[in-house]
């Protein structure tokens, strides 16, 4: 939940600067909302859309690599780097759902930003992630040659 409440938190300041509404959050909530030409909407954060389902596969590997003995360092980082963009891939998301429902109107833009578009920004992401992880957590040493 404290995830969900920090990514409405952070989308609406992404929203009120990279969409150039006037957009906020609800206290203690995971919700967002924007203002379209006829109503306010709130985007509710739900456990399934947060980025926080997405860490769990890092926690995971990072605590492996950590029992695995790697030095303590590179797995951290990896975790520290994959969940920031997680995190930005999200905003990104919300941010595209925002777009499309304000040029669109609400039902065909949250099916487009949220459905079609939202989903291949989440795997391009997470498979970004995925990458940055694996190259900051589990990079071996080159060995010098003589």
């Amino acid at each position: 939940m404290t995830i969900r409440e920090f990514e409405a938190w952070l989308s609406g300041h992404v929203i009120t600067i990279a969409a150039g509404l006037h957009a906020g959050h609800g206290t203690n909530t995971p919700i967002v909302w924007f203002p379209t030409k006829t109503a306010e909407i709130g985007l509710v954060i739900t456990p399934e859309c947060t980025a926080a389902l997405l860490m769990v596969p890092f926690i995971a590997a990072s605590a492996l690599l950590v029992w695995q003995r790697v030095p303590l360092a590179r797995p951290i980082a990896g975790l520290l780097v994959a969940v920031a963009s997680l995190i930005m891939v999200n905003q990104l998301r919300l941010l595209g759902i925002v777009w499309f429902v304000k040029a669109m109107g609400f039902s065909s833009g949250f099916y487009w930003g949220h459905t079609l578009v939202g989903s291949i920004i989440t795997i391009v992401g997470l498979a970004s992630s995925l990458a940055l992880f694996a190259m900051l957590a589990v990079r071996r040493k080159e060995k010098v040659q003589a």
